[in-house]
């Protein structure tokens, strides 16, 4: 590596001697006799350092996604599995919600959850303050499609000293074997 330093910063100096002259340290060294000592090396004037072949372009998009994926999924937090969120619920110690839009709903919903979108828990809350008020004391467990929004709502609520728990997707549910309906 040390080699490799050494021998670019000479190719760097030689280079720079079209604009400082001769250099005292390179009066030793031969010069190429495949060009004029104050000639552009072929390596300085040409673009194909810069340019990204179509594979790595590729695999930067692939790296990408896959960092924003694995970031959501860090900061969704721990995720409950479908039965231990359903049997909180049926203790009476937590309340089950659907964090999803109204238009995804139609698709269908947890039996028993109660349907707030995370729109209304970010905005003026007309749906979610009777809600929160009435269940202060218990566990509001979240759902969404994949479990990110309920994330978001979880760290919102949480951050407000409610206990909460992210119970992840409405597909989770379904493929667990639990209760569904169509509102």
């Amino acid at each position: 590596m040390l080699l490799r330093l050494l021998r670019l910063g000479r190719k760097t100096l030689r280079q720079n001697q079209k604009v400082t002259g001769s250099h005292p340290l390179f009066a030793q060294l031969p010069r190429r006799a495949d060009r004029p000592p104050h000639s552009v090396p072929p390596a300085a004037s040409s673009t194909r350092h810069a340019r990204l072949s179509p594979m790595k372009i590729l695999l930067l998009i692939a790296l990408v996604f896959a960092v924003r994926f694995v970031t959501q999924r860090m900061l969704a937090g721990p995720i409950l599995t479908p039965e231990e969120a359903a049997r909180r619920v049926a203790a009476g110690t937590a309340v089950l919600i659907d964090v999803r839009e109204p238009n995804e709903w139609r698709d269908g919903v947890v039996t028993g959850a109660l349907l707030l979108p995370l729109s209304d828990l970010q905005g003026d809350r007309q749906q979610w303050k009777p809600v929160l008020a009435a269940n202060a004391d218990k566990e509001l467990i979240l759902y969404c499609r994949s479990g990110n929004r309920s994330g978001i709502a979880v760290r919102l609520l949480a951050g407000e000293k409610f206990k909460t728990a992210n119970a992840g997707g409405f597909s989770a549910w379904k493929a667990a074997g639990q209760p569904v309906r169509t509102p």
